[in-house]
């Protein structure tokens, strides 16, 4: 089954001349923990030690009238040229929002209100993906068709009766996103008739993670397209699907 992925981090390999960011700090929290276990008095004189191995990086004085930089809106306008790492939620920097499948629908909605999103990572109680509940899919027809199907009020479902399953759920590998273009996510999102592509990492193990999401209502607001809610995937990427390579 596959997980949310809040933070991994990768053990280093001795066969790599290189180490990324995750294994580096992996290895220095390891080596943290190992100093913290000595004697007050040996561990001051190992940091102080340590920090005489280190190269002195160059600094500069703070030149006169420099500004702020702050976070790039998620609602910054974009061209499908723009990278796809421009419009991609990343669970790393900021936390997934998730519901239990026996969530009732009202409940479900406070939720998305009270987190201010408008789509929900559906998870066991082992963490493991369930599936993936909209907003869409709670005010849409397919809650009246679930609720007659079943011959319950719509108060009564809860989001195991509305949610998209895992095994429907499309993903592409975070490696793939390096060079990748916000045209080609909309083509994916085109193709496959798709509100959300989830992207799967993994972690120090090798197991798989999602590390993040994609969002056809995100997407089509940052390209400046007036949709309604649910026509994303079909005809309002018709027009930019003739310009994806």
């Amino acid at each position: 089954m596959i997980t949310c992925l809040s933070k991994s981090h990768s053990h280093p390999d001795s066969n790599q001349t290189s180490q990324n960011p995750d294994q580096m700090l992996l290895k220095a929290s390891q080596l943290a923990e190992k100093l913290a276990r000595l004697d007050p008095s040996e561990y001051i004189a190992r940091q102080t030690r340590m920090i005489h191995t280190f190269k002195l990086l160059e600094t500069h004085p703070l030149q006169p009238q420099t500004s702020i930089h702050h976070p790039e809106s998620q609602d910054s306008l974009i061209t499908l040229d723009s990278p796809a790492m421009s419009i991609f939620t990343d669970f790393k920097s900021r936390p997934v929002e998730t519901i239990h499948p026996d969530t009732s629908l009202p409940n479900a909605m406070i939720e998305m209100k009270a987190s201010k999103v408008k789509s929900l990572i559906v998870v066991n109680d082992e963490g493991e993906i369930l599936g993936l509940v909209s907003l869409k899919d709670i005010q849409g027809l397919k809650t009246g068709r679930m609720a007659q199907h079943h011959s319950l009020s719509p108060a009564e479902l809860t989001i195991s009766h509305i949610m998209t399953p895992a095994h429907k759920l499309e993903t592409i590998a975070f490696k793939l996103l390096a060079n990748a273009r916000v045209g080609h996510i909309a083509k994916i999102i085109h193709e496959h008739d798709l509100q959300h592509l989830l992207v799967v990492d993994h972690d120090e193990i090798g197991a798989p993670k999602v590390r993040g999401i994609f969002s056809a209502t995100r997407l089509a607001r940052q390209l400046g397209i007036e949709a309604p809610l649910g026509t994303m995937s079909s005809h309002t990427f018709e027009e930019m699907h003739r310009n994806i390579d």
